[in-house]
């Protein structure tokens, strides 16, 4: 074996000063190594207590096995109370907490943790399945929308839920019965967006059919019957990605589409609360938008476009002040104190090694010009080297004694120069210092 690079971690300075860049990677954040380099978070829930939720496609998170949902601490270290076991097949894509702390998960898994249980699951708050909760689904579960009274919307590709037909969309109960009041009429199709209006109605996009009548988005009154005041016009296209409802009440769609209804408009439109288009409201055709993530607290809109997050002002332009230069953003949730929390299948944010889940400083926040990194939080090292080999991290307190190198960790690299984060540095007063060891 030969050892590659040493740099020393001095943890008795408090501080490094870095120039701060909109939007900041807010770095009291701490996920260690996030997931495993080819996984990939879908969901986030932000608990009332500041704790995080995720769920997605991963075996790993900071190098421990943990499958397809974890739960995070406000700092981002593992909550290790909470445990899924096995993985849940194909994943988990949306995930959120209910009022009693039991936390819905849907996706297009078949089983949990070694229990045959299909697209739709609860877990008790250690993270064990609750085998009290037994829908039956007939797809996956692609979105879940919590109601106020306990129950709960789901929409995907399914067609029965409890084997009474209904397609795309239901509503069911705090303990998994189907509503019966709730039916929509869909045909068939698969709904990718949900929201509620002002008013609780319930607006939908996706590709559907409402008895014989084609169409993309729609709004239902709370008992499922559809409000025939709502009418968008034709997109050209035969889905929608998301739907979205701004602070005045107006509606954001945005897809595939090139036109709604006679209008000039690539991927992204707003909608006045009758459903017909705003002309005001005229998007960049050079912008390349995609999925809605969030709507802040000002109108902003957060979303994927031109292979970065992007937010996008409330007069359709884009704004140039917020450009964290990743890639592969699939979910978004905006904590109460206005910071970002960002999931996806990422590895770096504006050049920063980070892992499938990161925080960014809002806009909400005090405005600073540098960012202090604290080195008991982040002790590590910069590793240069060959991409596919396998590393050894050692550290130790004395250089003076050879024998007193520990592993720390061993991982194969999957990009350089990478940023080793020590998510278990010792207490103790004084340095320490990191060195890697390829091994043959």
């Amino acid at each position: 074996m030969k050892i590659l690079l040493a740099i020393i971690a001095v943890l008795s300075f408090h501080c490094l000063i870095c120039q701060a860049q909109a939007p900041a990677l807010d770095l009291t954040f701490n996920p260690g190594m996030g997931i495993e380099p080819g996984g990939e978070v879908l969901s986030i829930f932000v608990e009332t207590n500041g704790q995080i939720i995720l769920g997605g496609v991963f075996d790993e998170f900071n190098g421990q096995g943990y499958d397809a949902v974890v739960r995070l601490n406000s700092d981002g270290s593992i909550d290790t109370n909470f445990f899924i076991g096995q993985d849940p097949s194909l994943g988990v894509t949306c995930v959120v907490a209910q009022t009693n702390g039991m936390i819905l998960i849907g996706g297009g898994f078949s089983s949990v943790n070694g229990v045959n249980q299909r697209f739709l699951a609860r877990l008790r708050v250690d993270g064990s399945l609750d085998l009290t909760f037994t829908p039956t689904i007939s797809g996956a579960v692609s979105k879940i929308l919590l109601v106020e009274n306990g129950q709960f919307l789901i929409t995907g590709s399914f067609t029965q839920v409890n084997t009474q037909s209904r397609p795309a969309i239901a509503r069911l109960n705090s303990n998994g019965s189907l509503d019966p009041s709730f039916f929509t009429g869909i045909t068939g199709g698969n709904l990718n967006g949900i929201a509620f209006d002002s008013s609780g109605n319930i607006l939908i996009a996706g590709s559907i059919d409402v008895s014989t009548n084609q169409f993309l988005a729609a709004r239902f009154f709370p008992n499922g019957n559809q409000d025939e005041s709502f009418d968008p016009g034709p997109f050209n296209t035969g889905s929608l990605i998301s739907i979205g409802v701004e602070p005045n009440g107006e509606i954001i769609v945005t897809g595939g589409f090139t036109s709604v209804d006679g209008y000039s408009r690539t991927g992204i439109t707003e909608l006045y609360t009758n459903g017909t288009v705003d002309p005001d409201f005229r998007p960049n055709d050079a912008i390349n938008y995609g999925n809605l993530l969030a709507i802040e607290s000002d109108g902003k809109m957060l979303m994927t476009g031109n292979d970065n997050l992007i937010r996008v002002n409330t007069d359709a332009s884009v704004d140039s002040s917020f450009n964290p230069n990743v890639s592969s953003v699939d979910c978004i949730a905006i904590q109460q104190d206005g910071r970002l929390l960002v999931g996806g299948a990422f590895n770096s944010i504006n050049g920063t090694n980070i892992n499938g889940i990161a925080r960014l400083q809002g806009d909400s926040l005090t405005p600073f010009q540098t960012q202090l990194l604290n080195m008991n939080f982040y002790a590590g090292m910069q590793l240069s080297g060959s991409v596919g080999a396998v590393y050894r991290i050692e550290s130790t307190t004395n250089l003076a004694t050879a024998s007193l190198w520990s592993p720390v960790t061993t991982f194969t690299l999957t990009t350089t120069p990478f940023w080793f984060m020590d998510t278990n540095p010792i207490n103790f007063n004084g340095s320490r210092f990191y060195r890697s060891v390829v091994i043959p």
